[in-house]
């Protein structure tokens, strides 16, 4: 957390952190290049004292907290297994391995936590019974035609959604630069998203309010508009393009200072997260933000991270929620 010098440092992985997830009362996981996942707690942890620690056998490509109980967390690995492990006991208490040695390389769980998905690298998604983990079916993702019908391209990321009905809805994020709306009940395509450059990255699509934000390998951020699902046109384009020729001013709205960054150095946005309402709690806390600054449950800020290892931080504002909320 940065702000006027303010810092938390978060160390004591070995290489790169390639995954990050938040749960609901602002716990963090990260999962790197050094065959381990580690648990934090920005009030609570301090330099190299990660809460726990819990190794694997091979890169954890992803990981995932459970939405109802943060004491379990999903993660998937280089080594083709996906593992749901509980935080109280240390340990994998579930497991699947995928066949042929497939590399796990994105996980998700339902909103219920009834579903635990999995994507890999040659480009299928699992379904998964979350509690035990028993296959269910899978997803091939695909196009229906063109270069892209293949469906060889890895998967980058996955979001569930609730859909009309409580259809289950999977945002996934593919290798083909593409970002694609999957209904469970049919494995069909409602929508899909073009724009973004990801074509050898870890970049993972995920909705803010009823827009749809991804960063790209050509250093810009794109955000869609999220259709009606019911009457969704198969193909839209970006709604609006978040780069660094407009990021050159400071303005005001609903009384905070958005400080617009100065020129981008062009390198690819690696990721876009929606850190969880705890984080928002605790610079309100610490006075770096006020109390009253969005209603309504939308999201107060989002943050990029650039493949320099730049941090920005946009935070909401009239001119930003009339890209992420038309």
């Amino acid at each position: 957390l940065l702000d006027a010098g303010a810092r938390v440092d978060l160390t004591g992985h070995q290489e790169e952190v390639i995954a990050v997830a938040w749960s609901r009362n602002g716990f963090l996981l990260s999962a790197s290049m050094d065959r381990t996942v580690r648990l934090w707690h920005p009030e609570r942890s301090t330099g190299a004292a990660a809460l726990a620690v819990f190794p694997h056998a091979d890169c954890c490509s992803a990981v995932a907290f459970h939405p109802r109980d943060d004491r379990l967390f999903l993660t998937g690995a280089l080594d083709g297994k996906l593992r749901q492990w509980s935080i109280a006991e240390r340990r994998v208490v579930a497991w699947h391995d995928l066949p042929g040695g497939n590399q796990v390389t994105a996980v998700a769980y339902s909103a219920n936590g009834m579903v635990a998905v999995a994507g890999t690298a040659s480009g299928h998604c699992l379904l998964l019974d979350a509690a035990t983990l028993h296959y269910h079916t899978q997803i091939h993702v695909r196009s229906r035609r063109g270069r892209n019908a293949a469906g060889k391209r890895k998967i980058s990321g996955i979001e569930c959604i609730n859909g009309p009905a409580g259809d289950l809805l999977l945002l996934v994020s593919s290798n083909d630069s593409r970002v694609r709306l999957y209904r469970v009940k049919d494995k069909e395509v409602r929508v899909k998203f073009r724009g973004a450059l990801n074509q050898d990255s870890q970049l993972q699509a995920t909705t803010v309010g009823s827009a749809v934000v991804c960063g790209s390998e050509d250093g810009r951020v794109v955000v869609w508009a999220m259709p009606d699902i019911a009457g969704a046109a198969s193909l839209l384009n970006p709604l609006a393009l978040i780069n660094d020729k407009l990021l050159k001013k400071r303005i005001v709205v609903d009384a905070f200072q958005f400080f617009r960054a100065t020129e981008s150095s062009g390198q690819p946005v690696t990721s876009v997260t929606v850190p969880p309402e705890p984080v928002y709690d605790m610079l309100v806390a610490a006075k770096m933000r006020s109390a009253d600054g969005a209603a309504g449950g939308a999201a107060r800020f989002i943050v990029t991270t650039e493949l320099t290892g730049r941090v920005k931080v946009f935070e909401r504002s009239n001119v930003l929620q009339s890209w992420l909320s038309p």
